[in-house]
């Protein structure tokens, strides 16, 4: 098992300008990297459309999309990819 302080420091050597991490269910998560062409709104949709039409619900782990900061050198959620309620109403 690799520990999370493992992982952060992988990913910093991986993806030099950070990435994205897109919880596909609980088996498994994407890992997309910052390439400045993808929009966090964007990756959230996908996120969120992946998860109604391709994982059964009991293993939706999250319609949310996460970021890698380099600087920081931690995850963090991306505000951006929430989908507001008033959005899902429509």
């Amino acid at each position: 098992m690799i520990s999370q302080q493992e992982f952060l420091n992988k990913m910093k050597l991986l993806f030099t300008k950070g990435c994205y991490l897109l919880p596909s269910s609980v088996h498994e998560v994407r890992i997309v990297p910052d390439n400045g062409e993808m929009e966090t709104k964007m990756l959230g949709e996908m996120v969120r459309e992946l998860n109604k039409n391709e994982v059964e619900r009991q293993e939706v782990l999250s319609d949310r999309v996460y970021s890698y900061d380099k600087e920081k050198h931690q995850i963090r959620q991306e505000p951006d990819s929430i989908q507001k309620v008033k959005e899902m109403e429509r």
